[in-house]
């Protein structure tokens, strides 16, 4: 007979970062409310329908490009919360959610460079 260890902890885990991704849109607006106090900001809304310069589009492209960063950074940081139920892994919780909020941030950069601005006090 073999002895096994067992533990809730991976199922739990698994089906915690599982239902994130199954909620995907929603669990972006919560955090987005959480962060910047509301949902209204979207990071879609900072795309103008026509660019009166190349600096202006060439931005835009800048943003986006930062924007999808940030969204493959909230979705690695869940996948790192995921292995840290892991024995033996080098995950840790701290670096998944590191992961997450700093992928928030980049989603909304806009958003974070305003806050960044009136914290500071630039104009």
């Amino acid at each position: 007979m073999m002895s096994t260890n067992s533990s809730l902890r991976p199922p739990i885990t698994y089906l915690l970062v599982s239902m994130v991704f199954i909620y995907l849109p929603t669990a972006l607006d919560i955090l987005m409310n959480t962060i910047y106090g509301t949902t209204q900001i979207t990071p879609l809304s900072y795309v103008t329908a026509q660019s009166s310069s190349q600096f202006e589009s060439g931005l835009t492209v800048i943003l986006a490009f930062i924007q999808i960063i940030g969204l493959i950074a909230f979705i690695r940081g869940w996948v790192i919360i995921a292995h840290t139920s892991q024995q033996g892994g080098r995950e840790t919780v701290g670096k998944g959610i590191t992961h997450i909020v700093g992928g928030i941030l980049a989603i909304n950069i806009v958003g974070t460079r305003d806050i960044l601005w009136h914290t500071f006090g630039f104009n």
